[in-house]
């Protein structure tokens, strides 16, 4: 509801029958995760205001995500709402420090299940837009968009193969993707890490054009493997 309704909605609520406690007193930063918090300083102050009339009946209140629990220590409040930084991931525009204090709570790999070699010219992939500027060698992960990893994702997007990271080569299929692995020892049966400890979700994200909660919350129950 709008902050200007507060003094007919939080009065009504209170007067409810039978409620097991208070209610507490909640907004969601917009922008927490900008560069700019001339937005957040905006919401804050109207927050605090209406925080402070009601501070008499004892409400507690709740403002900051996870961007704004490691950004803005002034929004802390009697709750904060931790979200993407309960899989270990750093909201954007956050001090670095945080990476090393989050620990990646997810580990997305699936196998690959063939190694390849392409010769310079040979195209790659749906739409065969890929086209291999040398001869190539390739391993065939056994992942998709039908497993939750974006279909969007670039060439270039780094898969962790063979304790590197690896480049995504050509368009992703429904339930494999390939990878240019160079001139790694890499055969079937080896782990593919799409995203974990060592290759940060935010990083796959940001190849993608997306947010890292679209990845976390997009893989199902038919993906690989996910350790938790």
């Amino acid at each position: 509801f709008p902050a200007s309704d507060h003094a007919r909605i939080v009065p009504a609520v209170l007067n409810i029958a039978g409620l097991p406690s208070p209610p507490v007193l909640m907004s969601h930063l917009a922008c927490a995760d900008a560069a700019d918090a001339g937005a957040d300083r905006r919401q804050i102050e109207v927050f605090d205001e209406i925080r402070s009339y009601y501070r008499e009946h004892g409400l507690a209140a709740s403002l900051a995500n996870s961007a704004a629990a490691l950004r803005l220590p002034q929004t802390h409040h009697d709750w904060v709402r931790a979200g993407i930084a309960l899989y270990g991931a750093v909201p954007p525009h956050c001090d670095e420090r945080h990476r090393d204090r989050l620990k990646p709570a997810m580990r997305l790999t699936a196998p690959v299940i063939a190694v390849r070699d392409f010769d310079k010219g040979e195209r790659v992939g749906y739409g065969g837009d890929y086209i291999c500027r040398k001869p190539v060698r390739a391993a065939i992960v056994a992942a998709g968009y039908g497993d939750g990893y974006p279909r969007h994702a670039e060439s270039g997007t780094p898969v962790w193969i063979a304790g590197a990271r690896r480049p995504l080569a050509g368009r992703v299929s429904m339930d494999m993707l390939t990878v240019d692995v160079g001139g790694a020892d890499v055969e079937a049966g080896d782990a593919a890490e799409l995203w974990g400890p060592n290759l940060p979700v935010a990083e796959v994200a940001a190849h993608c054009g997306t947010i890292a909660y679209q990845l976390l919350c997009g893989v199902g129950a038919k993906s690989p493997q996910i350790d938790a």
